[in-house]
């Protein structure tokens, strides 16, 4: 019975760690700039990353226009997130040995400009997915895409 406990307390904690978001706002906007906000374009780069993900990138675009209030193709701001750390785990490894095959990560600088090029929030946002062995049913480029989006929804939102 102690070892049985033991597992399954084990287990809940692996799960508990296995995904988390942080960022940090270097210069976080006010209620006020949050409701003047118009975002009109999304600039995705990749620094740092010698492959681009141009898929990923699609996803990342995708997600963040149907979940932006502010996003407004009539605005003016631009929101650009450079990616600085892009990594997948293989869904096969995942599927196999769960969550020991490691996590799906992503780091991103994320930038709000006006028309003007003249910033008006910056902050980072690190976030570490491990799905497990769900990896091998869904893809995992768009749950990363969904959970970093959900961070800088509730950044900026």
């Amino acid at each position: 019975m102690f070892l049985k406990r033991n597992f399954i307390a084990g287990f809940c904690l692996l799960i508990l760690v296995s995904c988390n978001t942080t960022s940090y706002a270097y210069n976080e906007i006010t209620n006020e700039e949050r409701s003047k906000l118009s975002i009109a374009s999304i600039d995705i780069k990749f620094s740092g990353i010698a492959l681009e993900d141009d898929g990923f990138r699609k996803l990342l675009e995708s997600s963040l226009k149907n979940d932006l209030r502010a996003f407004n193709k009539l605005g003016s701001d631009t929101l650009i997130v450079d990616i600085t750390r892009l990594e997948f785990t293989d869904s096969g490894s995942a599927f196999a040995i769960g969550a020991f095959a490691g996590g799906n990560k992503i780091d991103a600088n994320v930038t709000i400009v006006d028309k003007n090029n003249e910033e008006l929030s910056r902050f980072e946002v690190a976030g570490s997915y491990n799905f497990g062995g769900y990896t091998g049913f869904f893809d995992t480029e768009a749950q990363v895409a969904e959970r970093f989006t959900e961070e800088v929804v509730k950044l900026i939102n």
